[in-house]
């Protein structure tokens, strides 16, 4: 991650809006963040941070004290952040919660807290959560890990070059995230503490069972099952013994079954005779009661019975009444008879009313259907031609189509023909150049060969000597010898010229034959067109055909969409026709079912007019017969007469009744006292009151028997429960043991509790490993910035083998070859150790961080407490880790630092308040 522009807003000691470019820095190397205390050199960090995850860098710096004490209350609290990761440009905005004035009213309100990520590609993320959770992503590292490889602060990395183990294992926790492996010592811990307690609860509950186990106190097991109680015996000693006292016990109560179940013998035959004597007892009072309940009742059957003869003698009055109503009841369907006329006479009424309305309306449909009917038949006389037309119009389209064909045809040839004029005109052009060259080419050859002939003699004459013969006249002298002229011709420019010649007469006749070829073919197309002239447009001259032929063309396209048109037109009107006639067969069917329908309603209209004649005559007929306006006041006389009937059967009833059970009662009276009397005259007197003591006296020995029955059957389902829960409870103890055993040997071993071994827990020694790679880093620096003196190596051998070791740190001094405690280091040497260590750490959070790289870092003070090589031998470890393109920030006051080093941020109070920010480069 590289930091390009960062705009903090009353934002810690920046009151108003600051800017720093950090890319005027450069791309790599130092530069120097320096400025008063407190003017907010920390501060850029903070901002940075804040921006990425929403928390400042330091633990005593919290979110809610960000906003600045100097800013004026309308200006806003954020941080905007341009960042550069691995080639591409983002940019965050964040702002905290803080009390802002209200936009309406008087008062504050708190603004919450946002934040925003817009990507590379102009994708925004919105909300703290969200942006956060992008950034960690993007980068790969979560806040904490960010704040130990960015900023180096020397504080923080003092604390863990002298921090013991325990105090190394919680920040190496942190930031490599090893609390899984604590989890799972933790958990071991609380396995074998949980399974420990489990083992003591299944021990309990063995001795709570075996301390339940009893038998008789004189038994001689007794003193045995004491000391099992007293944990003196062995579980299976225990086991054996406790199962020897319930086989005697088991056989004792067998014994003590038996004894009880003869006594029950007994108890039951003088239950039988005692239950006889009371049987006769209780016959001998019951026989009394009921000769006394025989005297009344017999008094009331004689009353009852004269009452009974007084109701006998209604009898046939009510058989009257039972005719009469059965008379009445015969008339009741009658009256159903009497409604089912009166509701189908007004039923009838209205269904005749209403198919009356029907007719009347089937005639109002009938007669828009006749004129509907005429209507269509109109129209398709109108359209009977309409097929005719068409093919006479498709028969003038086709005639248009392939005259407008015709034409454009014709109109293509002269097209052809005008440009094959032109080129015509064209080699004419260049027949007569080619000819007036090849007549110059003609003329000056002539000129040359009699300019070369005249000048002959004179060439003849340069080799004629005395005494050779001519070789044109054959004389031996030669008085007079012609002369050459300065400018006769070479033989060599005679035959060029010739050549010349030659080639300007080929040229020209060449050019000749092509114009004499174009002008025949132009010669046959304009025959040709002058032919299809008189033919399509009644005969022209040739230059007129072009004006009448567009005109033809455009008169002919207009006759051919006037004749599409018409057949357009055409179509129309068969489609019309076609429909119209699918429409005269509905119509006239429509018309058909109308009259159907009209007269099926007259035939019902007569139907219903009969049926209600009917209906009045019945109507008058039934009205005569029934005594009842209608069913209802029938069916009231009806229960009228009932009722009378019922009261009067009901009081005869309840004569007889009485009198029965008055009979019933007497008759069951003398029945009893007959069985009563006999089963005296059969019964055996017995002496009660002996049978009664025996009776006592066996059942307390019963009572006695069974109390010790019971104890003992009890003691023995106790002691059996007891028996197998402990055999159960001793099984699952010898599992529960040998779990218990192999968990411990794991947790100590995870947790660093092994006797008499070192103590380094599972956690711890993944630490160590860590541990290792960061010194390994650590000292590639250490040994620069001490001049080879120092290397850090973590200690191998415990002080002690009481408390946790692995992580405790020694420095070797190279000088004198000695290994000590790094609490022994001075302060400038503990700083530079404390600087090395925390880069090592920076390095290895990057590596175990998926090779994430952070192009800019921060290093916080320190550095005034080096000497001149010291400070010099820390700038050229600072300035080894800007290889690669990286930038270090160096938060410091130290002057010689101001010297040397060129680019720096200067951070300045302002008297007014807040602080500025300058660049240096």
């Amino acid at each position: 991650m590289r930091p390009i522009k960062l705009t903090v807003s009353a934002f810690g000691p920046y009151a108003g809006t600051t800017t720093v470019d950090f890319s005027r820095l450069g791309q790599s190397g130092l530069y120097l963040i320096s400025g008063d205390t407190g003017a907010g050199k920390t501060t850029i960090f903070d901002a940075i941070t804040f921006a990425l995850y929403g928390q400042a860098s330091g633990d005593s710096r919290e979110v809610s004290m960000l906003r600045s004490k100097y800013a004026s209350s309308d200006i806003p609290t954020e941080v905007r952040l341009t960042f550069e990761y691995r080639g591409k440009t983002y940019q965050i905005r964040r702002n905290p919660d803080y009390e802002r004035p209200k936009k309406h009213g008087e008062g504050t309100t708190t603004q919450k807290a946002d934040a925003e990520l817009t990507h590379p590609d102009g994708r925004v993320v919105t909300k703290t959560s969200s942006v956060t959770a992008a950034v960690e992503e993007i980068m790969g590292v979560d806040f904490d890990q960010f704040s130990r490889i960015a900023m180096i602060a020397q504080g923080e990395f003092r604390k863990l070059l002298l921090a013991p183990t325990e105090e190394r294992k919680t920040i190496f926790r942190q930031i490599f995230q090893t609390r899984p492996y604590l989890k799972l010592q933790d958990k071991l811990k609380a396995q074998t503490a949980a399974l420990n307690s489990q083992c003591q609860a299944l021990r309990s509950g063995i001795r709570q069972y075996i301390s339940g186990v009893t038998c008789d106190e004189d038994d001689v097991l007794q003193l045995e099952l004491e000391n099992a109680q007293s944990d003196q015996l062995a579980l299976d000693e225990t086991t054996a013994l406790i199962g020897a006292i319930i086989r005697q016990d088991e056989q004792a109560a067998a014994e003590q079954a038996a004894a009880v179940a003869a006594l029950e013998k007994q108890l039951e035959t003088i239950n039988i005779a005692l239950g006889t004597a009371e049987t006769i007892e209780k016959v001998e009072k019951r026989l009394a009661e009921d000769k006394r309940q025989l005297t009344q009742k017999t008094a009331d059957r004689d009353k009852l019975q004269s009452a009974l003869t007084a109701e006998q003698a209604k009898q046939p009055e009510i058989e009257r009444l039972g005719e009469t109503i059965t008379a009445m009841r015969g008339l009741l369907p009658r009256y159903d008879e009497l409604e089912a006329v009166q509701k189908k006479l007004t039923d009838e009424k209205k269904a005749l009313a209403e198919k009356t309305a029907l007719v009347r309306q089937k005639i109002e449909e009938r007669q828009a259907a006749d004129s509907a009917l005429k209507a269509l038949k109109q129209e398709v006389a109108n359209l009977k031609d309409s097929g005719a037309q068409k093919e006479k119009l498709e028969s003038e389209k086709k005639s248009i189509e392939e005259r407008l064909s015709q034409l454009a045809a014709l109109d293509d040839s002269h097209k052809e023909y005008v440009r094959q004029v032109r080129q015509l005109e064209k080699s004419q052009r260049d027949y007569q150049n080619d000819a007036a060259r090849a007549k110059a080419a003609q003329d000056a050859y002539d000129r040359m060969n009699k300019a070369f002939l005249d000048e002959q003699a004179g060439v003849l004459a340069s080799g004629l000597e005395d005494g050779q013969p001519c070789p044109v006249c054959g004389a031996l002298t030669h008085p007079d010898l012609a002369v050459q002229s300065e400018h006769a011709p070479t033989e060599a420019a005679l035959k060029q010229a010739q050549t010349d010649n030659a080639e300007a007469q080929q040229k020209a006749s060449a050019s000749s034959a092509a114009a004499g070829k174009l002008s025949g073919r132009v010669s046959e197309q304009e025959a040709a067109i002058s032919k299809q002239c008189v033919r399509l447009l009644g005969g022209c001259g040739i230059d007129e055909i072009g004006s009448k032929l567009t005109a033809a063309l455009g008169d002919t396209e207009a006759a051919l969409a006037a004749v599409k048109d018409k057949i357009s037109t055409e179509v129309k009107a068969l489609h019309r026709k076609a429909a119209i006639e699918e429409q005269i067969p509905a119509q006239e069917a429509l018309i058909t079912r109308n009259e159907d329908e009209r007269h099926a309603l007259d035939k019902a209209i007569t139907i219903l007019q009969s049926d209600i004649s009917a209906a009045e005559k019945s109507l008058e007929r039934l009205s005569v017969e029934l005594t009842h306006a209608n069913k209802s006041e029938a069916e009231k006389a009806i229960e009228e007469t009932v009722a009378r009937r019922q009261a009067m059967r009901q009081s005869y009833d309840k004569a007889h009744q009485a009198y029965q059970a008055v009979k019933s009662e007497t008759d069951a009276l003398e029945g009893r006292i007959k069985a009563q009397n006999e089963q005296l005259a059969q019964s055996e007197k017995i002496d009660v009151a002996q049978h009664k003591q025996l009776h006592a006296s066996l059942t307390a020995e019963k009572t006695a028997l069974g109390s010790a029955l019971t104890a003992r059957t009890s003691r023995l389902s106790s002691n059996r429960t007891a028996l197998d829960n402990i055999q159960m409870k001793s099984g699952d103890l010898a599992a529960l043991e040998a779990k218990y055993t192999w968990v411990k040997a794991l947790s100590d071993t995870a947790n660093g509790n092994l006797s008499g071994k070192e103590k380094v827990a599972l956690e711890t020694y993944v630490q160590m490993t860590y541990f290792e790679r960061i010194i390994a880093r650590a000292n590639t620096r250490l040994m620069v910035m001490s001049g080879g003196q120092y290397e850090l190596k973590r200690r191998v051998d415990p002080e002690d083998y009481r408390s946790q070791s692995g992580l405790e740190l020694d420095v070797i001094d190279h000088y004198n070859g000695s290994e000590r405690s790094v609490k022994s280091l001075s302060g400038g040497e503990t700083f530079k150790a404390s600087l090395s260590l925390a880069l090592g750490l920076a390095d290895e959070i990057q590596s175990s961080a998926g090779g994430i790289r952070l192009d800019a870092m921060f290093v916080d003070e320190g550095f005034g407490s080096l000497d001149d090589d010291s400070l010099q031998q820390a700038m050229r470890a600072l300035h080894g880790l800007t290889e690669g393109n990286r930038i270090v920030g160096i938060i410091s006051h130290v002057p010689q630092l101001k010297e040397s080093i060129e680019k720096q941020i200067l951070i300045k109070k302002e008297k007014t308040g807040g602080s500025s920010v300058s660049i240096v480069c």
